[in-house]
């Protein structure tokens, strides 16, 4: 069973360049502190579509360390159609685990064991997310990290995990 699925930005369904354009990237913009050259993950859309299908799109997030500002404008140009709301950025992840930590008897509203998150970090330097959607090491997939080179089998041991976790009772 899966109640919800985050799927991390930066390195995973997207590659960033910070003041530099590599070639071959999908998109160019510029925030305040940069600009950024975006190559989006060929399988991303993909990943999206069978997840909203899997679990419903109310209950696919982006989960990411970075700000508020960088998603939501990646969102846009990816077209991954999150929208604000299921965007969950570095900001929403401080207040909650702020929250977590210095009042005993809140939970944060996303805490499930139930749910799973996909991401390029090793699951130890990814704790804070973990303790943000609740997940226990079974719960996480540690995928290769994303350059803007097309990984050969990156879809297939997504959907593959999505499957093993959603046919747990």
């Amino acid at each position: 069973m899966i109640n919800q699925i985050f799927f991390d930005n930066d390195n995973c369904l997207v590659h960033c360049d910070h003041n530099q354009f590599v070639n071959g990237i999908d998109y160019g913009f510029a925030l305040e502190d940069g600009v950024y050259g975006l190559k989006i993950n060929p399988c991303a859309w993909n990943l999206l579509n069978y997840s909203r299908n899997l679990v419903g799109e109310e209950n696919v997030f982006m989960l990411t360390s970075s700000s508020n500002d960088y998603a939501n404008t990646i969102d846009k140009l990816a077209q991954f159609k999150f929208g604000y709301d299921k965007i969950l950025s570095r900001e929403k992840i401080d207040n909650v685990i702020w929250n977590m930590d210095f009042c005993p008897d809140y939970k944060g509203e996303y805490v499930n064991p139930n749910n799973v998150l996909i991401d390029n970090l090793y699951p130890r330097e990814n704790k804070e997310k973990m303790r943000f959607v609740g997940i226990s090491l079974d719960r996480y997939l540690k995928v290769d990290d994303y350059y803007g080179h097309r990984i050969e089998d990156f879809e297939e041991k997504v959907i593959e995990f999505l499957k093993e976790k959603w046919q747990e009772n």
